[in-house]
């Protein structure tokens, strides 16, 4: 079966954001795959994390804290 995370498809509907949310190990906990590619840029990165911190509350646990370089 195909599972489509809640999450993920919050993004895609609300800012036509594609990122694949998987469950690991086990639901409720999930990962999300973050794959560079040359026709992403820097801001795409960032956008994408201000809309998980505007969706998530802020409660994020697990998150990179440097800046892009």
């Amino acid at each position: 079966p195909l599972y489509v995370d809640p999450l993920g498809a919050q993004l895609w509907h609300e800012h036509k954001i594609e990122v694949p949310i998987s469950p690991w190990p086990a639901p409720p906990k999930r990962v999300l795959r973050l794959s560079a590619q040359l026709y992403n840029s820097a801001e795409d990165y960032e956008v994408l994390a201000g809309r998980l911190k505007e969706i998530c509350g802020g409660s994020m646990r697990g998150t990179a804290t440097r800046p892009f370089s």
